[in-house]
């Protein structure tokens, strides 16, 4: 009678162990596989970070190979699963890539249809799994097309993810030995595999999948695996993109021990049958009732009510039955919440990004995080706090009663305070990591808003620091009403969020530099055709190279005399005018030594009528609507020619009389010019003497040399009249007076050109009035002793 109960009741508890072992198994595997699904989930969603990263950056965008490959070589390090980074021409050539690998080289890529669905899409394709030739490893491409401004294929964007390196990944789940963790792509293919992912990865295993799906269409059970291997398996959807993420864990290690235990019984069960068939009726009279009880516990629990407790009154027994049976399902129920959270936190991370794309300030894309947090990641109060100063901090954007949770202060924050300097946001803004306050009533750092968490039900806060440049720019406060909800994958997610935000404050900035640039090249462009319209000199700005007209000044077309309509998408030799095309030539030469410059270039310029004009080119190599071009400025130089020769001529009929009488000049390139009756006068000759000043300056009297030299500083200085007598000694010792004069030129800048002028021999005269001077002195003499009587 004893033994039979006790029989029983061992029969069940083995069943229970083996139902229970089985239910572990099933939630074991279907948290594994929702990991699974988040980690490929979180890789796709940096790839697609990262190719959206690369299309802004003008290197990229400039197809630039050299500082193209300097700065994606240094992605490689930031993430272990990413295998290459690089931009494609679009004849699938290299054009730089963060593994070294030869530029220009072609990429052996199949002719699959995805090229075309990513040229006709504007956002990343995932291609199925292929093994790289270049990379001899097994990836995953992310493909994106880059377009120019007028939204033409440029380029491709090619993300590669190590399949190898991401089944190697899943060793931090620690699966059991013989275990299965396979990630499938939307067809079916294996994408990655923690058992033999080389020989695995790309294999179609779509008809597999389906059999599962058919035999268990909750997604979880028993079922044989494709190695052959009988296993426990969990099939989790990956968000967005029709992926599957498949757990598993081999049937004998899940049911070894209760195999064990049940041989066990069996062999104890063979001896004590005949007392277990004695005891049998009076234990299932005696334990009926708490079996009924926990059946139907155990059937609502099935239902989906999971706060069915089963009742815990009964035998010793059955009592340890109803607290594991209340122990599995509250951890079923953790799991459960964990899992709602993390997914409330992924469709907050998704809204994020979406509002990355769409967003137009940083005010729009903080509401809609805050929003996102509080719509789907289950949070209570959501804010996000901007830093104004170093010890300030203003509340920029909310969701929820946030004004009302913080004792309606107005929306700034001193951190000089104390008291706020101690709270997680203080200690976060400080130190630049996140900080969590899980048991907000208890915890000291929050004591201030104590009174007010009770009255709003708050039990957890977490806050995350947004860095940029190095330095935190804001906080993301995220309040809660549930204790112990903030674990270490919540805000590795919650990381990624602030990481997001930030960025979308980097895409906000440089979007709005970008069409700050825009208006001033649009201001600039209206400049300069003013300043072009405006030009004096005739200006035009011609093709290169074919040359033919894309824009003139009203100078140009007046020089020309015909109409503006008739010059613009013409050649000059077309319209019969122009330089020659030797000279021609000659210019693109200069252009080319010159590195697209060109300075007073000289040539004959043929108008329509046949007359041809001196004038002289200055261009510069611009680009002008999209396209090469060279704008030009010409002046006529025929005029000034004229005069230069009218001059030099001029000049050489002066230096003539010059040479020939008593006139002398001065240029700066030729020096001085004396003139021949001076040399005679003195007995010198033009060798001895020289053209410069300076040789003729020790031949003038002491005494007369500081008033010359004085006299030629105040006309070239003062420009006052020269004209003076002084001595000059001749070869023979002789001294002679001259009388000189003269005049200076000076150009437009006050620099003497050149001077003239006549000198002549004033030494008789001076001898003369010396005569003059001496009879008026005897007279004078005679004259005063005839009046005093002295005369005899």
């Amino acid at each position: 009678m004893v033994l039979l109960p006790l029989l029983c009741f061992s029969s069940y508890k083995l069943w229970r162990d083996l139902d229970r072992d089985r239910q572990d198994a099933e939630a074991h595997v279907q948290r594994l596989a929702m990991e699974v699904a988040a980690g490929a989930q979180r890789e796709l969603a940096r790839a697609r970070r990262l190719l959206a990263f690369m299309e802004e950056l003008p290197e990229v965008r400039a197809l630039d190979s050299e500082r193209c490959n300097a700065m994606l070589r240094g992605q490689l390090t930031l993430d272990p699963v990413l295998a290459n980074v690089g931009v494609l021409g679009l004849d699938k050539r290299i054009v730089c890539s963060a593994v070294k690998l030869p530029p220009g080289q072609r990429v052996l890529l199949d002719s699959s249809p995805w090229w075309n669905e990513a040229l006709a899409r504007h956002e990343a394709v995932i291609p199925a799994p292929q093994f790289s030739p270049l990379l001899h490893k097994p990836v995953l491409g992310l493909v994106q097309v880059l377009r120019d401004e007028a939204r033409h294929p440029k380029a491709w964007l090619v993300v590669s993810l190590d399949l190898l390196a991401l089944s190697r990944h899943w060793a931090e789940f620690e699966p059991a030995p013989g275990g299965d963790l396979t990630l499938l792509d939307e067809h079916g293919l294996v994408v990655a595999r923690s058992q033999q992912a080389e020989r695995w990865i790309g294999q179609d295993l779509s008809g597999h999948l389906a059999a599962f799906r058919r035999k268990r269409p909750t997604g979880a059970g028993e079922f044989t695996g494709p190695d052959g291997v009988r296993r426990i398996y969990s099939a989790v959807s990956v968000s967005q993109t029709g992926w599957t993420a498949l757990a598993g864990l081999p049937v004998d290690h899940v049911f070894a021990p209760s195999r064990d235990r049940l041989r066990l019984t069996l062999y104890w069960a063979a001896g004590a049958l005949g007392m277990a068939m004695l005891l049998a009726v009076w234990l299932a009279r005696y334990l009926s009732a708490p079996l009924h009880q926990l059946q139907r516990s155990a059937s609502a629990v099935a239902d989906g009510r999971r706060d069915s407790h089963a009742s815990e009154s009964g035998p010793s027994e059955f009592r340890s039955v109803a607290i594991e049976f209340n122990r599995m399902l509250d951890s079923l129920r953790i799991a459960e919440r964990r899992a709602e959270r993390l997914q409330g936190l992924y469709e907050a991370l998704s809204r994020t990004n979406r509002a990355l794309i769409r967003g137009n300030n940083k005010l729009d894309l903080c509401r809609e995080v805050c929003a996102a947090c509080v719509d789907a990641g289950h949070a209570l109060l959501a804010s996000v706090w901007l830093r104004t100063d170093p010890d300030r901090l203003q509340m920029f954007a909310s969701a929820g009663p946030v004004l009302d949770m913080y004792g309606g202060l107005d929306n700034m924050v001193d951190l000089q305070d104390l008291e706020v300097a101690q709270t997680p946001t203080g200690e976060a803004v400080r130190t630049g990591q996140a900080v969590v306050a899980n048991d907000y009533l208890t915890d000291p750092r929050t004591s201030r808003w104590h009174a007010m968490a009770r009255l709003h039900s708050v039990r957890g806060v977490a806050v995350v620091p947004l860095k940029r440049h190095g330095h935190v720019e804001a906080v993301l406060v995220l309040h809660v009403a549930e204790e112990n909800w903030f674990d270490p994958p919540l805000m590795r997610l919650l990381a990624e969020l602030a990481d997001d935000l930030a960025l979308g404050f980097d895409i906000l900035e440089r979007d709005a530099a970008r069409a700050n640039a825009e208006a001033q090249l649009v201001h600039s462009r209206e400049r300069f055709q003013r300043l072009f319209q405006a030009a004096p000199l005739p200006a035009a700005v011609l093709a290169q190279p074919e040359g033919h007209l894309l824009d003139a000044n009203q100078a140009f077309v007046e020089a020309l005399g015909m109409k503006r309509e008739q010059l613009l998408g013409r050649t000059l030799p077309e319209l019969g005018m122009g330089i020659s095309q030797a000279d021609n030539q000659r210019l693109q030469q200069r252009l080319r030594e010159q590195h697209g410059r060109l300075r007073q270039f000289e040539a004959p310029f043929r108008l329509r009528d046949g007359r041809v004009h001196d004038v002289q080119i200055n261009a510069e190599q611009i680009e002008f609507d999209g396209q090469p071009a060279l704008l030009t400025l010409s002046a006529d130089m025929t005029l000034r020619k004229r005069t230069e020769l009218a001059l030099r001529e001029s000049l050489a009929r002066f230096e003539l009389a010059a040479s020939t009488g008593h006139v002398w000049a001065w240029r700066p390139d030729s020096g001085l010019k004396a003139p021949t009756a001076l040399l005679d006068l003195l007995g010198f000759s033009d060798e001895e003497m020289g053209s410069q000043p300076g040789l003729w300056l020790p031949e003038v009297h002491a005494q007369d040399r500081g008033a010359l030299l004085e006299a030629l500083r105040r006309h070239l200085s003062d420009r006052t009249p020269l004209e003076l007598e002084f001595r000059m000694r001749g070869r023979d010792g002789s001294e002679h007076w001259l009388l000189a004069s003269g005049q200076a030129q000076w150009d437009a800048n006050g620099q003497v050109r050149q001077m003239a002028g006549i000198v002549f021999d004033v030494s008789e005269h001076r001898r003369v009035q010396a005569r003059l001077a001496s009879r008026e002195q005897e007279l004078g003499d005679a004259a005063t002793g005839a009046i005093r009587g002295d005369v005899p």
